[in-house]
């Protein structure tokens, strides 16, 4: 598992991520998530649709590869949650 966060650390930027209801993430790291502490994230995508990731589908150290706009506050119990990018504005 430290394999996929060394290789996103090497190949992306990383931020922190504290989920709230209406926060937008900075676009510059909307690529993806990385979820260190399995549990549901509830994001809303780009195109507006509004998706919760059960827990079973996100073990410890899932990068979920697509583009994100809102990791919400309500509905997500899972820990560690950063947004990946390239560190350039995308969307």
């Amino acid at each position: 598992m430290a394999n996929v966060l060394q290789r996103t650390l090497q190949t992306t930027g990383l931020k922190a991520i504290t989920a709230h209801d209406t926060n937008s993430i900075d676009a510059r790291y909307n690529d993806g998530l990385l979820v260190e502490v399995s549990g549901t994230v509830k994001v809303t995508f780009i195109d507006g649709t509004v998706y919760t990731f059960a827990a079973a589908a996100l073990p410890n150290f899932t990068q979920i590869e697509a583009k994100i706009k809102i990791v919400w506050s309500t509905g997500t119990s899972a820990a560690g949650i950063y947004g990946v990018g390239t560190g350039r504005i995308t969307g």
